[in-house]
């Protein structure tokens, strides 16, 4: 049973940069591959070739989930290698059609940030800057890919891993647990931050026929739940090197962080602040305006979470949602 080698791979994104996991032996596997820029392409061909690699020798590439930065680069590594692509159910459409998956996305966001209260050349803003992520986000070949569920066992580094489904960052995200050694490969999901619940939309239309959108913060709330319980000894996230601190601690903290800015958010609504972005731009306002739509993303989020708890309603009014205590 080997271990895996962190590959650090360059992002264009404020959080820096996304590992990519290398194991070896018994074949060149690699989790998750980063996005399709010329930096990011460098950094994995060196950190192949550290191991005496190149990406023709890779057997596997698995994918943890459906965002740019652990998906980009996988049309790049399908033409430079014939490795297998290993796809969950909840990820497959995002790894064989992106074009049309992004657009959904783009088009249900611009929709979302306007009912969020966002003005419309700031929605323009915050939209342009969306769709530029599909020029370095390429598809894989359909017949490529292998799909696997949460009843699939993995194969990696001369082990059996489990397949946890984590929504809440994202619907597609994937974890994978080693039960034997109890190492996870944790994603986006643990983290020494806690990761944003990227505003996404259900695949299918509700039972009125409506587009409905997925509550990712109370989501990825559930999804620590999953994770507390498990006796882990090492955890190798998606950003940031492998930690072995006791990832109840990290789930605590996160958590906490989470409701201390929920409770802040609950302040602004009592206070009078109606509108998501209103509470956004008190709340982040040491982001750039092109930056708000992160912080826009978490205050969604936060008021979702008050409006499970009975603390706040919402009602729309032209359009715009508007918030107020009960």
């Amino acid at each position: 049973m080997t271990k895996p080698i962190r590959l650090e791979l360059p992002t264009p994104f404020s959080i820096g940069s996304v590992n990519a996991w290398l194991f070896v032996e018994p074949e060149p596997v690699l989790v998750d591959c980063g996005q399709n820029t010329p930096d990011c392409i460098e950094a994995l061909v060196a950190g192949l070739a550290a191991e005496g690699l190149s990406t023709a020798d890779l057997k596997k590439v698995i994918i943890t989930h459906g965002h740019v930065d652990h998906a980009g680069l996988g049309g790049y590594l399908a033409e430079n290698s014939s490795a297998e692509f290993w796809v969950s159910d909840h990820n497959w459409d995002w790894v064989a059609d992106v074009d049309t998956k992004w657009g959904e996305r783009v088009d249900f966001m611009a929709r979302i940030v306007q009912q969020a209260g966002v003005e419309p050349d700031l929605v323009e803003l915050m939209v342009s800057g969306m769709r530029n992520i599909a020029s370095i986000w390429q598809s894989v070949p359909v017949d490529r890919m292998v799909r696997f569920n949460t009843k699939s066992k993995l194969q990696m580094g001369g082990a059996r891993w489990d397949v946890i489904h984590a929504p809440g960052h994202s619907e597609s995200q994937t974890c994978f647990y080693e039960p034997i050694s109890k190492r996870l490969i944790s994603a986006d999901m643990l983290l020494h931050i806690a990761p944003v619940p990227v505003i996404e939309r259900y695949a299918e239309l509700n039972d009125q026929g409506e587009i409905e959108r997925i509550l990712g913060l109370p989501k990825h709330m559930e999804s620590l739940e999953l994770f507390y319980d498990l006796e882990i000894s090492a955890v190798y996230p998606g950003h940031g090197p492998e930690f072995k601190d006791p990832h109840r601690v990290v789930i605590d903290r996160q958590k906490d962080r989470i409701h201390k800015r929920k409770e802040q958010c609950f302040e602004l609504v009592k206070d009078g602040t109606s509108s998501a972005m209103g509470i956004t731009d008190v709340m982040y306002s040491h982001f750039p305006q092109s930056g708000k739509i992160t912080g826009l993303a978490m205050v969604v989020g936060y008021l979702d979470l008050l409006m499970q708890e009975g603390k706040v309603q919402r009602r729309t009014e032209e359009g715009v949602w508007h918030f107020n205590i009960t």
